[in-house]
């Protein structure tokens, strides 16, 4: 089962094509980045390189973009997506 994800409500997140970096609308799938509204005086977005889609309520996270390198929490989200194909 797929669940939505939401942040905080300072964070903003969108879903941008691969190649052109523009926002996608909501269902259609791209790379997430992640907006700190809240922040004034320091890094104010993150460009990840997780794929994913926008919902009515959130985002659902699928996975790393192909060949990127799997680092921290995205190692575990790889590894419990590939057990729910099996």
């Amino acid at each position: 089962m797929i669940h939505d994800k939401k942040g905080p409500a300072w964070i903003k997140t969108q879903v941008l094509d691969t190649n052109t970096l523009e926002p996608l609308p909501i269902g259609q799938v791209g790379v997430l980045a992640h907006y700190d509204l809240a922040n004034w005086n320091a890094c104010v977005a993150i460009l990840t390189e997780d794929l994913g889609y926008l919902t009515e309520n959130g985002f659902v996270l699928l996975g790393r973009v192909k060949g990127s390198e799997a680092r921290g929490c995205s190692v575990a989200v790889d590894q419990l997506l590939q057990s729910n194909q099996h």
